[in-house]
């Protein structure tokens, strides 16, 4: 019986040192990555001057006038 649980604690062992040395090259792998992508653009943010409408809503505008119209 005791060697068997010394056999799992050595394969647990094995495993755990495994997947460490697995997820140290995979996290180096993407520093790499990181490193060698070009910076990313600076993108100025536009501020909105009106609330958006909800959707279904319509604005009704007034009809257009002539010059006539406009000089009376």
């Amino acid at each position: 019986m005791l060697s068997l649980v010394t056999a799992a604690e050595h394969q647990y062992r094995f495993d755990a040192s495994t997947r460490a040395r697995e997820n140290a090259i995979i996290a180096a792998i993407r520093h790499r990555q990181v490193d060698a992508m070009p910076p990313a653009p600076v993108v100025a943010v536009r501020t909105r001057s009106a609330w958006a409408r909800p959707i279904g809503v319509r604005i009704e505008r007034a009809p257009a006038c002539d010059i006539a119209c406009a000089t009376a």
